[in-house]
């Protein structure tokens, strides 16, 4: 005898929550823009439950305009009656008047859960797939990014883009080509080492690459020791660097008081601070053991600076903005003389390409030399002798790191430091020279990318750095 306490269990339905649908819309994305992404993101918020043919009206209602949800329907429709063979066509699948769905009846359960496929396979194949090969093909990984969302990008991109499906056997060998192809430098030359990697399948590659990676962290984990390392000393470099300011502010207020008040730094031009104690200096003056003696102490380009910029150039091109204000940066972090600019520059270029910077730059520093011998700040040197262009170009008598620095103008070296960059990226144009005056912004190039390329063009073609900013400015 059945126990009266029990009940026949059926499906409990919840009621909608329009609030809830909205706040997916905001993450749902755009279907013209990702139909791939917003399809698989939809399935999921609906795999939660069956909804009714009201529900799924309403859902798709907030979530899609008219125009939408017609392209969704027809192409839902198609997908149908091209994939499911039945006694049921597109259009009874998805009637267009409310046909009274029940949650407890078996076969209208299964209508609705039809009716929830066909709208996810209609958001795939609503957009079109264009033929843009060359869309689909530009896409790079990231620095930082994870390997599963840059595999899954390039995937979509293959999907939307190319019209190859990266299932088949055709579009996994282009998916793979393109994973080893277009990942970061390091990964990308590690996969490329890999013996036979045409031949090997994408699961493979992919564990190669996240060794990669693991590397790549436990390395940073190993320098992090090192930098806050490097952070203390700094610290307590700086700490006794101004216990010593102090003491240097006393003397000279000592001085100030007796009646000293002439001191003047040759370099920089500015009273209260001698040459020794001038703060744009890159040289440190230190005596020596046992007597009076004051010897010069420079200290170049750090090789941590040298390796950054090299890399950065390596990375992103000589003409990627991150390069030119990283080397710009640089530069003006501190005075920089003749033996740094080529220390720098002979590591970022080659043997032939030194050669050609060196006369570009001397031609460049000869045209400049009679208006630096009318300014009276950069007319003479520390000795009261007129500048050369032995002096500029830190050669001859002038070769020496310490004689440059404490011997020659600041603003000499400023001007030296200028025209280095400037004969630095007049090497860059392989072929003719456009006049910065005949380019035009493209019809599809944004005005960006269109500052940027004047910007370079100007620098390449126009010396005076005032000159420059006066054009960009008109």
């Amino acid at each position: 005898m059945a126990n009266p306490e029990q009940r026949p269990i059926g499906d409990v339905s919840v009621p909608l929550n329009t609030g809830d649908v909205r706040e997916f819309k905001k993450k749902m994305g755009r279907l013209l823009e990702d139909p791939l992404g917003v399809a698989e993101r939809l399935d999921q918020f609906l795999c939660l439950n069956i909804y009714t043919w009201v529900e799924l009206q309403s859902i798709l209602g907030i979530l899609f305009t008219m125009e939408e949800r017609d392209v969704i329907r027809h192409s839902g429709m198609r997908v149908w009656d091209r994939e499911c063979q039945g006694p049921d066509q597109g259009d009874q699948k998805w009637p267009m008047q409310d046909p009274g769905w029940n949650n407890q009846n078996e076969r209208h359960r299964q209508n609705m859960s039809d009716l929830q496929w066909m709208i996810i396979r209609g958001i795939q194949e609503a957009v079109p797939k264009g033929q843009n090969i060359g869309k689909a093909l530009s896409e790079h990984q990231g620095k930082d990014e994870p390997l599963a969302d840059w595999l899954e990008r390039l995937r979509k991109a293959l999907q939307l883009y190319s019209g190859v499906d990266p299932d088949t056997a055709a579009g996994q060998v282009l998916l793979k080509t393109k994973f080893v192809a277009k990942s970061w430098g390091h990964i990308r030359k590690k996969l490329e080492k890999v013996e036979n990697w045409q031949d090997r399948g994408l699961q493979e590659l992919l564990r190669e690459a996240q060794k990669v990676c693991v590397r790549r962290d436990e390395e940073r984990q190993k320098t992090k020791p090192q930098i806050l390392m490097a952070a203390f000393k700094e610290t307590q470099t700086t700490m006794n660097t101004d216990k010593r300011s102090g003491k240097n502010k006393q003397q000279e207020k000592a001085g100030l008081t007796s009646g000293d008040t002439g001191s003047t730094c040759f370099p920089c031009h500015q009273e209260g601070h001698l040459q020794t104690s001038c703060p744009t200096s890159r040289v440190v003056f230190k005596s020596s053991r046992g007597g009076p003696n004051v010897r010069a102490v420079h200290h170049p380009f750090s090789q941590a600076t040298i390796r950054d910029l090299c890399k950065a150039h390596q990375d992103y091109g000589r003409d990627s903005p991150y390069f030119r204000g990283l080397l710009r940066c640089d530069l003006e972090a501190a005075v920089v003389i003749p033996a740094d600019l080529r220390q720098l520059f002979s590591c970022l270029m080659d043997s032939t390409e030194f050669k050609l910077w060196e006369a570009a730059w001397r031609q460049l520093l000869r045209e400049a030399l009679p208006s630096l011998l009318a300014d009276p700040e950069t007319a003479m040197d520390e000795n009261r002798n007129a500048l050369t262009l032995k002096h500029l170009m830190g050669e001859g008598r002038w070769k020496d790191p310490s004689d440059q620095d404490s011997g020659i103008p600041i603003k000499a070296l400023t001007v030296a430091r200028e025209y280095a960059v400037t004969a630095f990226f007049v090497m860059v144009p392989d072929g003719p020279v456009i006049p910065y005056y005949k380019i035009m912004q493209g019809t599809k190039e944004t005005f960006t990318k269109f500052v940027e390329r004047l910007t370079q063009a100007i620098e390449i073609q126009v010396a005076e750095v005032a000159i420059r900013e006066g054009i960009l400015s008109c």
